[in-house]
């Protein structure tokens, strides 16, 4: 995962202070007792400005109502959902669909809770992208529409639709090239990037035809990526040269870096949550043409800072760096006009792994209880 924030060697993470373990006894009978007392705190009003993935089940409801969430985040895959080639693609009835439980669950305890819920659509099936891996781009992109337009239907509840899961990184993406350096694409490079152009065009489309009052998200960039949000963007072109259309501008915002924009940018062409104002801008001369996403917004869907060393993100911190992040993240996404929503990836930690590498990204540790983030992340 370097290619997260190539601005940044791996290993690099905010200077670690003393382990969790060592703080004071104070702190730790602080913090028991906010875990013991938290289910009797009043619930915050949910806030579109608060977004959160985790668990689909009426405890965790319970925890994104106490910290005010007003987003609720989860992925459809369509390779998963239509594994085989639907007769009526648009049909949400079609029983070549197999829709995902969890989603009708979650709507059910965010709905009289107050909580929007957010999906993202994203990888395809073997019979749309030519018998390939489920990263492969369909060959046509009114396949995914047929898709997205089914899906609409089938979940009327949900506002927000994220077109595809980070495909600006080879891992989530293809056709993509890896592109280094501050020189521009090629037209071979420029591949991925129009690919992807077309199948978030014709997903905004879909969408739209169904239900012109939900928010369509597009880009959903990370900072770094097999190529960088800059080069990405500029290379965002349907076959007449116009930007594809959206609603809001995604992007997963993972840094080492304490949020703030008086930062400089940390490398050429990235972008994380303290380069927002230099994001916006390209948003505004690369994708605000033809009369077209006219000062886009940004939804942040995903950031988190580990707590300790893991798998998954080539930095970390201690809790209560953690807690700092997410208090500087929410801070700067608040009084940044051109933000929407800041998403935490996720609600818990994940389980202990068999190589001790698990992911503490979490504002809960996997048994449940509190971290430092979780006040902050309240509060913010």
């Amino acid at each position: 995962m370097t290619e997260l924030f190539p601005g940044t060697p791996s290993g690099v993470r905010p200077q670690r202070r003393a382990p969790f373990a060592l703080i004071s006894l104070v702190a730790i009978a602080t913090i028991l007792l906010a875990f013991f007392f938290a289910a009797g705190r009043a619930e915050a009003a949910p806030s579109l400005r608060k977004a959160i993935w985790g668990p689909a089940t009426p405890q965790a409801f319970n925890r994104y109502s106490q910290l005010g969430v007003g987003i609720y985040q989860m992925s459809i895959s369509w390779a998963s959902v239509a594994a085989t080639k639907p007769a009526q693609p648009r049909n949400p009835k079609d029983p070549a669909y197999a829709w995902l439980d969890e989603l009708d669950t979650a709507i059910k305890l965010a709905k009289p809770r107050g909580i929007r819920v957010a999906v993202n659509i994203t990888f395809s099936p073997r019979w749309a992208n030519g018998n390939r891996q489920r990263r492969w781009a369909p060959k046509r992109p009114a396949d995914f529409a047929n898709f997205v337009a089914a899906t609409v239907k089938r979940y009327p509840y949900v506002r927000y639709w994220m077109i595809w899961s980070e495909p600006s990184r080879r891992a989530n993406f293809l056709p993509l090239a890896r592109v280094t350096g501050k020189r521009q694409l090629s037209r071979k490079e420029q591949v991925g990037p129009r690919t992807y152009a077309r199948i978030l065009d014709s997903g905004y489309k879909a969408v739209k035809s169904v239900n012109p009052n939900d928010f369509v998200i597009g880009g959903n960039t990370i900072p770094g990526g097999s190529i960088r949000p800059l080069r990405f963007i500029q290379a965002m072109r349907l076959p007449n040269g116009r930007p594809p259309r959206m609603d809001l501008y995604g992007h997963n915002a993972y840094s080492p870096r304490f949020p703030k924009l008086s930062r400089r940018p940390a490398a050429f062409g990235t972008a994380d949550l303290s380069d927002f104002d230099t994001l916006a801008r390209w948003l505004d001369r690369y994708l605000g043409r033809a009369g077209r996403n006219h000062r886009l917004k940004i939804f942040v869907s995903e950031y988190s800072l580990p707590t300790s060393r893991n798998a998954v993100i080539p930095f970390w911190g201690n809790r209560r760096d953690q807690a700092r992040y997410a208090a500087g993240a929410l801070r700067l996404t608040r009084n940044f006009e051109r933000s929407y929503s800041l998403g935490w990836f996720q609600l818990m930690d994940q389980p202990p792994q068999r190589d001790n590498l698990e992911a503490d990204w979490g504002l809960l540790t996997w048994r449940g209880q509190i971290k430092p983030a979780f006040w902050a992340f309240k509060r913010g």
